[in-house]
């Protein structure tokens, strides 16, 4: 059976024993409960292995080159732009992003699709967004509602841009099937909304500097359903 196909039976497993959880929770008693919430816990966290281990399976050995990483919390993709490297992603201020990172996302981008399509089309996956964020840097003497609303509208910029060079990059290998993929896909600017830090609580504004595809799911409500 084909690995997609695989996929698709786990995470259906996992919505009948999150829905069968929530009936029988209502009758049964707080230990039966109990194991039919673990149950569900369980498969949803098997499902999320298995993306997990497709898409690295697929591009583990890509992330060095791309300066990118693969969270296995949350199954993003976080592309990081390093603005002082001999390739950038953008240039600072810039929304549109440089040839290097048009080529870039035109060889992730089909293959990305590749690995998820099985659960985008079996209606599993509500949305894939591709979000920008960058750092809370903006001019000098600018103040913080200045700098957060240029770099709200300047990482909504980026993140419309990668999602059309991704979908003319997917259209022009499957141009028929890659619809539910482009139905779902959606373009997200956070700004410095989600900064990120280190050890100490102060932010790495390099790393900050970032585009994600997240992979949106409805497991997350279901679970929460089973737990109240």
């Amino acid at each position: 059976m084909a690995r997609g196909s695989n996929l698709v039976i786990v995470l259906e497993g996992f919505y009948t024993v999150v829905f069968s959880a929530i009936i029988l929770a209502q009758n049964n008693s707080i230990a039966a409960r109990e194991e039919r919430v673990e149950s569900a816990f369980k498969s949803y966290s098997d499902m999320k292995e298995k993306i997990y281990d497709d898409l690295s399976a697929e591009f583990t050995q890509d992330m060095g080159r791309w300066n990118a990483t693969l969270d296995k919390n949350d199954l993003s993709i976080k592309f990081f732009m390093d603005e002082s490297a001999p390739r950038v992603m953008f240039k600072p201020g810039n929304g549109r992003q440089t040839e290097y990172y048009d080529e870039l996302i035109a060889d992730f981008c089909p293959r990305y699709y590749r690995v998820i399509r099985p659960i985008v089309e079996s209606s599993l996956v509500t949305a894939i967004t591709v979000e920008g964020h960058t750092s809370s840097e903006w001019r000098s003497g600018a103040s913080e509602s200045e700098s957060y609303y240029a770099n709200l509208s300047l990482s909504q910029e980026r993140a419309k841009n990668v999602m059309v060079t991704c979908l003319k990059s997917i259209e022009e290998v499957d141009p028929v099937k890659f619809v539910p993929f482009r139905k779902k896909i959606t373009a997200n600017g956070a700004a410095f909304s989600k900064v990120i830090t280190d050890g100490s609580g102060q932010e790495r504004a390099g790393a900050s500097r970032r585009v994600e595809f997240k992979i949106v799911t409805s497991f997350d409500d279901n679970i929460e359903k089973v737990s109240k």
